[in-house]
């Protein structure tokens, strides 16, 4: 489970499981809206559409981001 909020700027989510408190770039804030424990390491087509202000290098590059955090436990971590 994860919070996620901004506060004076700074785009901030904590993964509540594991304690981890990332300070994130404003499209993976934003991205979080549409991912939920992502499990394929290849973009989902739909999120393209989801998240068309950005370019789609910058989508992939983002989760990218996501998906390594959550393979190393500090998003989206387990119970």
């Amino acid at each position: 489970m994860i919070h996620k909020y901004e506060s004076n700027g700074y785009f901030i989510v904590l993964d509540v499981n594991s304690g981890c408190v990332h300070v994130v770039d404003k499209i993976i804030y934003d991205m979080l809206d549409y991912v939920d424990d992502p499990k394929q390491d290849e973009v989902p087509a739909a999120l393209y559409e989801q998240m068309k202000d950005y370019k789609r290098e910058e989508v992939d590059a983002a989760y990218e981001e996501i998906r390594e955090l959550q393979k190393a436990g500090k998003l989206f971590s387990p119970d």
